[in-house]
């Protein structure tokens, strides 16, 4: 609260004395250690830094990853499997995962589970540490020091699991929310760690369970679930509905089954929901003719629209862009031109957000697909062309 000033029946002490009442505030406020002054000249000069991220497109350092998905969707699966990924520099599932350390915080299944997942999962015995939570609260500032006090050493990738069992709080209840996500996302910032937190859906089958302040207080999050009348069980869609530092990418669809006893995720196709004898919608019919224009060169999507004998901004044309694009067929680049993937320059200047973000399909930085050998059991994953 401001304090109240001892003020006179004089106008011209009274000026004097607010003046010197208003030099102490912004003393105050330059010498504050919660207000900290940024060089806004600096960041209209210089380019900002890139996106430091620990699973590329996925999870940044410095920022907290919300997971969620139906029980049994494979979240806490997913998560490990991306765990180790970083631990031995590998790719998963498409996902780049940058070479680092991991620290795996567990409060849902128990060290039998933990123990068997560590064998399905083929996960290193170096580069990784897990820890059981039993009890542990988030609420509880002896057990935020605690967490603190496993990431002194900086890992580089943080899994909790899951947010309803690290803490006690009603979920739904924003106030609470907040209380557990701010001080976790702070700490997260003081160390440079990124994180991953599985959460479930709610029953409206939401982006998430529980109060809306999550969504609030999270860089990225993304929804892993199996497309409604999908045949293949194996299959899983990782839709984005949050990401604060740069644009959303396109849905990833992934394939999680067992290969010599070790479980793998591998990219697969989307699934098409498109069923038999349904009549083609104006989208189908254009995406032929789409590629068709594009293979004599790049074209803006006012040129393609006009080349299918459309108008510049019918939308059907956007969504046969948009659907090329996700399937990896075309790409875009800054000035806004469309263009075949196996036509693009190399380096093709692809839009903001898509040209690291999500990486090329299969996690190359030349867009090779790496083979499946896992490198985290000691293999190294083989570039094919």
């Amino acid at each position: 609260m401001r304090p109240r000033l001892a003020l006179t029946d004089d106008p011209e002490v009274n000026r004097e004395i607010v003046a010197g009442h208003n030099e102490r505030l912004r003393a105050r406020a330059m010498e504050s250690q919660t207000l900290r002054q940024l060089d806004v000249a600096r960041m209209v000069r210089e380019a900002p830094p890139p996106i430091p991220w620990a699973v590329e497109g996925l999870a940044a350092r410095g920022g907290l990853t919300v997971l969620s998905g139906a029980p049994g969707a494979g979240k806490s699966l997913l998560a490990s499997a991306l765990a180790a990924g970083v631990a031995t520099g590998s790719t998963e599932g498409g996902f780049r995962c940058l070479s680092g350390t991991v620290v795996i915080v567990d409060a849902e299944n128990g060290e039998g589970e933990i123990h068997r997942r560590v064998r399905a999962l083929g996960m290193p015995s170096k580069g990784l540490r897990i820890v059981e939570a039993d009890g542990f609260d988030l609420t509880r500032r002896e057990d935020q020091d605690a967490l603190e006090g496993l990431l002194l050493d900086r890992p580089d990738l943080l899994v909790l699991d899951s947010y309803r069992s690290l803490w006690s709080g009603e979920e739904n209840d924003s106030g609470a929310t907040t209380k557990v996500l701010q001080p976790l996302r702070s700490m997260l910032r003081r160390h440079h760690v990124a994180a991953i937190m599985p959460v479930h859906v709610g029953r409206e089958n939401r982006e998430y369970r529980g109060s809306e302040a999550l969504a609030g207080d999270v860089e990225f999050g993304f929804k892993l679930s199996r497309a409604e009348g999908d045949p293949d069980p194996t299959r899983r869609s990782v839709e984005c509905w949050k990401a604060r530092p740069c644009a959303e990418p396109t849905t990833r669809w992934l394939h999680f089954g067992f290969e010599s006893g070790v479980f793998v995720i591998d990219q697969a196709e989307p699934f098409e929901t498109r069923t038999p004898g349904r009549p083609p919608t104006a989208q189908d019919q254009l995406v032929p003719r789409v590629l068709a224009a594009l293979a004599t060169g790049p074209l803006t999507r006012s040129d393609v629209a006009r080349g299918v004998g459309r108008k510049p901004d019918d939308g059907s044309v956007r969504r046969a862009l948009d659907t090329l694009e996700t399937s990896g067929q075309i790409r875009r680049a800054l000035d806004g031109r469309w263009a075949l993937a196996e036509m693009a320059e190399s380096p093709w200047p692809a839009r903001p957000g898509l040209a690291t973000w999500p990486p090329p399909k299969g996690g190359g930085a030349d867009g090779q697909v790496a083979k499946a050998d896992p490198g985290r059991n000691g293999g190294q994953a083989e570039a094919a062309p």
